[in-house]
């Protein structure tokens, strides 16, 4: 019974902890350059597009109106029935996401968290799995040469914390 409670105690102190620490877990398995490639590799596991439910098609048709008459696509977030809806418009492709859960067997809208703050330009997420937890990542290209990579992790219900790797500048060629 002592090693039960002692177990359940570790995961779920340190779930939380793994979950929120995906930029140390990339940067520790030298998976940054998957990431900054946005394929898979290392730790880093992209997300394909899944098939669209019709409850779920109608829902995000419902809940926001500019994935009216639009193809689009779905990607999983795990397997509890989350997921993130994208679709693309416009001559420079822009990307609109709706992000949505299971609650009790019931769909609800899940905001997407914002991972482009400076908003310098049009900037895409990937939905990807780091080190075996679901997550959003995106790479901000700087006109320094610099790129920022922030990863957000999903937590079962909720987003976790966002978190960001900065690249080195790249060395001038001689």
């Amino acid at each position: 019974m002592k090693i039960a409670a002692a177990v359940a105690v570790l995961l779920l102190t340190a779930a939380p902890a793994m979950a929120a620490d995906l930029c140390r877990q990339a940067t520790a398995s030298h998976s940054l350059p998957y990431l900054l490639a946005e394929k898979s590799g290392g730790i880093v596991r992209i997300t394909k597009s899944a098939s669209i439910p019709a409850e779920v098609k109608r829902f995000v048709v419902k809940s926001d109106d500019s994935f009216e008459d639009q193809i689009f696509e779905i990607f999983p977030l795990g397997t509890g029935g989350a997921g993130i809806a994208v679709h693309y418009e416009g001559t420079e492709a822009d990307q609109y996401t709706f992000g949505f859960d299971r609650n009790g067997g019931k769909l609800v809208a899940v905001d997407v968290p914002n991972l482009n703050p400076s908003a310098r330009e049009y900037r895409e997420m990937r939905v990807a799995t780091i080190g075996g937890t679901p997550a959003l990542f995106g790479n901000d290209e700087g006109d320094d040469g610099k790129t920022i990579i922030r990863i957000v992790p999903w937590l079962g219900h909720r987003w976790g914390a966002v978190c960001q790797i900065e690249t080195p500048t790249p060395k001038p060629k001689p």
